[in-house]
């Protein structure tokens, strides 16, 4: 399996996820070349004994978040963070807890400056008072014991460090939303979604984020989302271009064979105007007049004198 894909910001590097959750997942890299993506390795410093998922890289490269349910977290997967210097990359460590929480928390994604970090978590919410399923099959992302759907949440990154995280109840639905991306201008918030108004499975939608508002997600459409699943957006190309995984059938296969997910690049050509229409107040003539008329009136007198 090949999924979680994110293309460095001067578009040169691909990172990704390879091999099953549960299985010891780990990150690789590939690099553009002129003949195309070089060979992909591991990220030396960064993975570990357990899965290690969903890398974000910063702008400048430096910077590396992503999540993993090794020792060390608050419990389940939590968001962790690794620097890049002079000897390659230091030992990560894990976001601090108004972050990461004792349930699952994963797919970190940044705004272009990095002043806001997205990421799923399946936290209780304020009055759930869910008690535990004892048929519940704990062994995947995106279950647990109490049933929990995942919500999209929200964290200020300041000098400080990472703030406390909120829910985007304007975007949340009693659905999975999760795997977040932010466009290349952070005007566009993608994620993925079992909602049923999808094509099937999970699909992938975005949210316009205009005037500091979330406006209503809107689905992808069949160009993107299939009756199988498709996960994990990126975007890139100036916002031109989206990388996303899914576990589609793949063409010259059998339609029974093992499904897995691979990675997949698509193209866009909407291009979105927007113009703020600006209402300006009526002119108070009065108000003018008895600003500038005293004043008005003695240099035309001064005028007379000269």
């Amino acid at each position: 399996d090949e999924y979680e894909p994110r293309v460095s910001a001067d578009g040169s590097t691909l990172f990704f996820v390879r091999g099953k959750a549960g299985e010891n997942a780990d990150l690789y890299v590939a690099v553009r070349n002129g003949a195309g993506w070089s060979e992909a390795q591991v990220i030396e410093g960064v993975n570990s004994n357990a899965d290690d998922l969903g890398p974000e890289p910063s702008a400048d490269g430096n910077t590396l978040y992503f999540y993993s349910n090794r020792d060390g977290g608050l419990g389940g997967c939590d968001l962790w963070v690794a620097h890049r210097s002079t000897r390659g990359w230091d030992a990560p460590t894990p976001l601090p807890a108004p972050v990461n929480s004792p349930y699952n928390d994963y797919g970190p994604a940044l705004t272009p400056y990095g002043k806001t970090l997205y990421f799923s978590s399946n936290r209780p919410q304020p009055g759930d008072v869910k008690t535990p399923d004892p048929n519940a099959w704990p062994a995947t992302l995106r279950e647990d014991l109490f049933h929990r759907t995942y919500d999209l949440y929200a964290a200020a990154i300041t000098d400080r460090g990472v703030g406390r995280a909120e829910p985007i109840n304007s975007l949340n639905t009693p659905h999975n939303e999760g795997a977040s991306a932010v466009s290349s201008f952070g005007d566009f918030l993608y994620f993925a979604s079992d909602r049923p108004d999808g094509a099937g499975a999970f699909d992938l939608y975005r949210s316009r984020r205009l005037r500091g508002e979330y406006e209503a997600a809107t689905n992808l459409g069949d160009a993107v989302n299939t009756r199988f699943n498709e996960l994990d957006p990126a975007v890139s190309m100036g916002g031109f271009g989206l990388d996303f995984s899914s576990d589609r059938t793949v063409a010259g296969r059998s339609a029974d064979a093992a499904r897995e997910y691979n990675l997949y690049h698509t193209n866009s050509r909407e291009v979105f105007a927007e113009a703020e229409r600006i209402n300006h107040p009526p002119i108070d003539w009065a108000g003018l007049w008895a600003a500038i008329g005293p004043n008005l009136l003695w240099a035309l007198l001064a005028l007379l004198l000269l």
